[in-house]
């Protein structure tokens, strides 16, 4: 057969296969030595091992050896190539020399390599274990030690808290309030997982496990008939500090107890720990003078006093005969307590004394109560028509309201009043409003009413410090932190309030 052209470039390829004790076929007609790369020519004149490689005619011959001569004058110019290389660059042999792959394992290159690769002599490249070591970091403090700032809660931070309930989850969520003068900034800073759907939620500094020291604690109350203490600092936290009240914890139960037919005995109640309470926690008050104090009302209709250093509770009130609704502390008088409920009263008790509590009667359901700061013998009602009320605490039994106003359309569900501006009132409802108001004189007037897209307002509440901000939480599940020193009707009936921005 015709002997094949060897195509350069190709370098390597063996054209003709040496068999054991055969001798190679003619299908080519040059033979590459493995050994030392070199090329040459067959002879022509060995002889066949078949009948195929009987000789030709002389024509034929000729032919073969011009062919013959063509290939080996092809082969040798591609091996000077693939021995040589190319003029201006290195050979393989060269270029496998100089990465020298038969030390590549060895510790002493990989030293080198990563000297020549990692640092050296390239100005700017030198490679350093940590940043101490190297004299280009100028900055003394770490990322990390940045990051550990950004999670700790100061104590200049203003921080809201706010419990957010959806279909399938539900979160006590840590905001903060960044003020940089004329504007603001509000994030959540962390979040909670609560077990279950948060109805009520107050803070104050004590922790029942470490009674010593003050933290930024939570009560939280739910559905369930226990109250969850929880330590807002803590992020990444999963369990809480401590939990009042709630269901003993389930045993397992043995064989026995199987009625007929195989199926095992239940139990119809779940037990309820010693002084708990047996139904949903609706609202909670902490006490200001004394910390381990804290109060609760349910919807079984009673409101409890916990003492927290010891985790139980202390005394039960039983005056009302609908669900509790609002439970809040005298501000200048630790032990009188006020409540209001779904019975339309609003009770007020002194727990120095075993008297009965005087009430007052009311045309709706009660939605919330405040004591006023300024005047501490009057208190504030909000009711489920919108009406919000005052009334003075000396007159007992039957007094009439000092005044009435219809605040809004619908339940009007808070109240807060300003500390920073004497009778500066906020009331917020499910009308989907904000009002802002002047109850200081013997009327109150209105000075602004917005909507703040938070849609029906559950919450809202002023700054416990001197900044007159107010934090309003509604159905759409997001804070809004209004500073209404933004409002001109504001600062014209309050002007102190501008000197204090300025």
């Amino acid at each position: 057969s015709r002997g094949h052209d060897l195509v350069p470039g190709l370098g390597a390829e063996a054209l003709v296969e040496e068999e054991s004790g055969k001798k190679p076929k003619k299908s080519n007609d040059i033979d590459v030595d493995g050994d030392d790369g070199d090329v040459h020519a067959l002879d022509e004149d060995m002889p066949s091992e078949s009948s195929s490689w009987e000789e030709d005619d002389d024509d034929n011959d000729e032919d073969d050896l011009m062919e013959g001569s063509e290939a080996s004058s092809k082969a040798n110019g591609a091996a000077k190539m693939v021995k040589k290389g190319s003029k201006g660059q290195k050979s393989v042999e060269d270029v496998l020399s100089e990465l020298n792959m038969d030390a590549y394992d060895d510790e002493d290159d990989e030293k080198t390599f990563a000297a020549g690769v990692l640092g050296g002599k390239r100005p700017g490249g030198t490679y350093y274990r940590s940043n101490a070591e190297d004299p280009h970091m100028n900055d003394e403090s770490s990322s990390d030690e940045e990051d550990d700032d950004d999670v700790i809660l100061k104590a200049d931070d203003f921080v809201v808290l706010a419990a957010k309930n959806e279909e399938d989850m539900s979160q006590l969520e840590v905001w903060v309030y960044e003020d940089f003068g004329t504007e603001g900034n509000v994030y959540v800073h962390h979040d909670i997982m609560l077990p279950a759907f948060a109805l009520s939620v107050a803070s104050h500094d004590f922790d029942p496990n470490d009674t010593g020291t003050s933290k930024n604690m939570c009560a939280v109350g739910t559905f369930d008939p226990e109250i969850e203490i929880w330590d807002v600092s803590k992020v990444d936290t999963f369990e809480p500090s401590a939990v009042l009240g709630g269901f003993e914890e389930e045993q397992k139960q043995g064989k026995k107890g199987k009625k007929k037919g195989g199926k095992p005995k239940m139990n119809a109640k779940r037990k309820l720990k010693g002084g708990s309470h047996e139904d949903a926690v609706l609202s909670l008050a902490w006490n200001a003078e004394f910390r381990n104090v804290l109060a609760s009302g349910s919807a079984d209709k009673t409101i409890k006093i916990w003492d927290m250093a010891k985790l139980e509770c202390a005394q039960t009130l039983r005056h009302h005969k609908d669900k509790v609704q609002s439970v809040v502390w005298h501000p200048s008088e630790p032990q009188v307590i006020l409540s209001g409920g779904f019975d339309r009263q609003v009770h007020l008790a002194d727990l120095r004394t075993s008297a009965s509590s005087v009430h007052w009667d009311l045309a709706s359901d009660v939605e919330s109560l405040i004591w006023d700061i300024w005047n501490p013998t009057c208190l504030l009602v909000s009711t489920e028509d919108g009406s919000v009320a005052k009334y003075d605490t000396r007159q007992l039994k039957g007094g009439k309201p000092l005044w009435t106003a219809r605040a809004h359309t619908k339940a009007t569900c808070a109240m807060s009043l300003c500390p920073s501006a004497k009778g500066l009132l906020a009331t917020g409802s499910l009308d989907k409003s904000v009002k802002l108001w002047d109850v200081a004189k013997d009327e109150p007037a209105l000075l602004t009413t917005k909507k703040l897209k938070t849609g029906s307002v559950f919450t809202a509440e002023f700054c416990s410090e001197a900044k007159p901000l107010l934090a309003i939480g509604g159905a759409k599940g997001e804070l809004t932190v209004w500073d209404v020193r933004s409002e001109d009707e504001v600062c014209n009936r309050f002007p102190d309030l501008i000197q204090k921005q300025n």
